[in-house]
């Protein structure tokens, strides 16, 4: 599932998440003056309904590498394609008729260009002429990349993609020849992007062939020239030119100003900097300045990996990567302590110091104190028979996180059985963040985060394939305690943006029958107050419900809860509350639930004062709303929308399964059509801010279009 499985070639995303690649504006380089030509063909190749359809844009002149991205469409704007940051059109279109993509194409230094090209998708019977009226004749196939491709650095990341026009898409590429310095590093792929990280530098003229869908064929030769890093000799008088920051920056925070400062040597001063390519995160909000400043303030987590560049005042350079981590915020209490550090090369004799790591989160846990953080390296945790207990207290606004320094990246796993969870939170004023929990057993543990205290905050997590006994007990993917017929207080928990799927599930169907007790995907509970339950993505529960709040002891509590910008399809129920006067269920995408159980969307006990605001709900087996264990209830609410993400207007990809791409598409109806009243969070399963335009999105995603 493209949402984080919870990111050599750029990997493809989808039309929607186009404009997210303009975290490169902000860490671009220098403006200079060479301007950026777009080569290619208006209108494109026309594509056939239901066939796969390929076209790679090119662009000249500038600072290579580029990063091309869609910011607007109009017309069909046609769900079955994708666009790539290296400039690839592709995919297999699924309506016919002419869309008009506006593209823009970033260089290095910061340079951009802007064109509207137009592309029409034919149905499959009128493209292959099987009308009485004769079929127009294409054009000549033909190589349109412009010549010479545009310029490379030694050990710096490069990629373009070449272009054709004529024949019948979908095009295959190969390289037939090679004369020249025939530079190692750089590869081609069949789809005709020329990319890697070149060793030497000089000259390359290579001859491309295309193949178009018929066998028709063209060659072209094309020039690459590849420069040294260093573009202009040392004086012998001074010492070489180096740069001497550490490949690894210092760690960050979501949403908290950052500033690190780079450092040279050697050549002559003063010194320019610059940001020559980036992979990983990119960070959006950082910008570094000419005198080499990397500062800003970060909107999102992950590792990034810059290739900075530094020129002396003689005009020479040298490049380096640098690595740089961002951490999750963590809204809900302050980390103003120290940092412990967990790896899996560590030891829990050490002192879980950055140099010398301990080796399990739950050990640097249990040293940490109110306002300290708990930093997980990636890799796997493997607590076999155990569960990793998280058992010590914070304090209000002094939280003690565990958080994994690459979100999703960090798996906590265990393989036990029985009434039993992976992970036990057990301490209040805590935060987990960022962690990937699964349980290996095929006999199944019933839970995989358990919460037996109020004040925590669980987030940017994934949890999966957690198996349930299909007993009496009952299970889920996060259960706050209370279940049953205690009445539990359990109050202030934050549940946001986490990932929940496959929760006693095999194989694409429930594990247990429609009669056992229910497994949820989050099961809380509890008549406590302050339940916050946000951007999450659930699918695949077994037996239960895709969101449980509230106990039916307490019907009519005052709980002033918020369950809202959720997404949950494809589950034996939607969302359900059991007790709740003042909960507010606003901006959530409920569909396709309860095919097993004949349960509806959203549920509520008769006669709680819940308001419901602007969800939208869609073929829903029980109705899209109906009154707790009584009939359906079709009422449309206050903004409320019904629409089959199936008719591929909703999401990028949808697909029932799982294994789609749930952010929104251009033009989504569930864009700008929630509320940001009543708790509505302020940022989205990305972390995003909401809202990104005139009013928040439905479901867990805000675009960012």
């Amino acid at each position: 599932m493209n949402v984080t499985k919870v990111s050599g070639l750029l990997p493809l995303i989808a039309l929607t998440a186009c404009s997210n690649v303009g975290s490169m504006d902000a860490l671009a380089a220098p403006r200079k003056t060479t301007s950026i030509t777009i080569s290619a063909p208006n209108p494109l190749p026309t594509a056939t309904l239901s066939k796969p359809y390929s076209i790679n844009l090119a662009a000249n002149g500038g600072s290579s590498p580029y990063t091309w991205a869609i910011t607007q469409c109009s017309g069909a704007c046609n769900t079955g394609l994708g666009f790539s940051p290296s400039g690839a059109l592709y995919g297999t279109p699924q309506s016919v008729g002419t869309s008009s993509f506006t593209f823009r194409v970033t260089d290095a230094s910061g340079n951009a260009r802007s064109t509207t090209l137009n592309l029409t998708v034919a149905a499959a019977d009128s493209a292959s002429g099987s009308s009485s009226t004769s079929a127009p004749t294409s054009s000549a196939l033909a190589i349109t990349s412009p010549d010479p491709l545009p310029k490379g650095i030694v050990s710096a990341p490069y990629s373009v993609g070449l272009s054709a026009s004529g024949g019948s898409s979908p095009y295959q590429w190969t390289i037939v020849q090679c004369s020249g310095a025939c530079n190692t590093g750089l590869g081609f792929n069949a789809s005709g992007f020329l990319s890697g990280t070149p060793q030497n530098a000089g000259t390359s003229t290579f001859t491309f062939k295309v193949t178009d869908a018929t066998g028709n064929t063209a060659s072209a030769a094309r020039n690459v020239n590849i420069a040294s890093s260093s573009s202009s000799p040392t004086s012998p008088s001074t010492s070489p030119l180096a740069i001497t920051s550490p490949g690894t920056l210092p760690a960050g925070t979501v949403s908290s100003p950052y500033s690190a400062n780079l450092t040279g040597s050697g050549g002559t001063s003063p010194y320019t900097w610059s940001i020559a390519g980036c992979s990983g995160a990119c960070n959006s909000g950082l910008t570094l300045s000419q005198s080499g400043t990397l500062s800003g303030t970060p909107s999102n987590s992950g590792t990034s990996t810059y290739n900075v560049t530094m020129k002396d005042g003689a005009g020479a350079t040298i490049s380096a990567p640098l690595s740089l981590t961002i951490v999750s915020a963590v809204t809900s209490g302050s980390n103003s302590g120290n940092t412990f550090y967990v790896a899996t090369t560590g030891n829990n004799s050490n002192p879980c110091s950055e140099a010398s790591p301990c080796a399990t989160p739950d050990h640097a846990f249990s040293i940490a104190s109110p306002g300290d953080t708990v930093q997980v390296a990636p890799g796997t945790y493997d607590y076999g028979n155990s569960a990793a207990q998280f058992m010590k207290s914070g304090t209000a606004g002094n939280y003690i996180t565990v958080t994994c320094a690459a979100r999703g990246a960090c798996k906590i796993q265990n393989s036990v059985t029985g009434n039993s969870t992976v992970v036990y939170l057990g301490g209040s004023y805590i935060a987990f963040d960022g962690f990937e929990v699964t349980n290996t057993s095929s006999s199944g543990n019933n839970l995989g985060l358990y919460v037996t205290t109020p004040y925590v905050k669980i987030a940017h997590n994934t949890i999966h394939h957690i198996e349930t006994d299909c007993g009496s007990n009952g299970g889920g993917g996060i259960q706050i305690a209370g279940s049953g017929s205690s009445n539990s207080g359990l109050h202030d928990i934050t549940i946001d943006g986490n990932l929940i799927y496959d929760i006693s599930y095999r194989n694409g169907s429930p594990s247990c029958t429609s009669s056992t007790v229910q497994t949820d995907g989050i099961l809380a509970e509890t008549a406590g107050t302050n339940l916050i339950v946000t951007n999450n993505v659930i699918y695949h529960t077994s037996g239960g419900w895709g969101i449980l709040v509230g106990n039916s002891n307490a019907t009519f509590n005052n709980v002033s809860s918020v369950i809202a910008n959720n997404t949950v399809f494809s589950a034996t129920g939607g969302i359900i509350i059991m007790s709740g006067n003042g909960t507010t269920i606003s901006n959530n995408i409920v569909a396709y639930t309860g095919q097993q159980t004949g349960r509806c969307g959203i549920s509520a006990p008769q006669g709680v004062a819940v308001t419901y605001l602007n969800n939208d709900l869609w073929n829903n087996n029980g109705g899209n709303y109906c009154l707790e264990w009584g009939t359906s209830d079709q009422s449309v609410h206050s903004g409320d929308i019904s629409v089959d993400p199936a008719l591929g207007t909703t999401f990028v990809n949808w697909k029932a399964d799982g294994s789609g791409d749930y952010h929104e598409k251009i033009g989504s109806p569930t864009i700008d059509r929630g509320t940001m009243t009543a708790g509505a969070p302020a940022a989205d399963f990305d972390s995003n801010p909401r809202p990104h335009g005139s009013g928040s999105d439905i479901g867990a995603y805000e675009s960012q279009q």
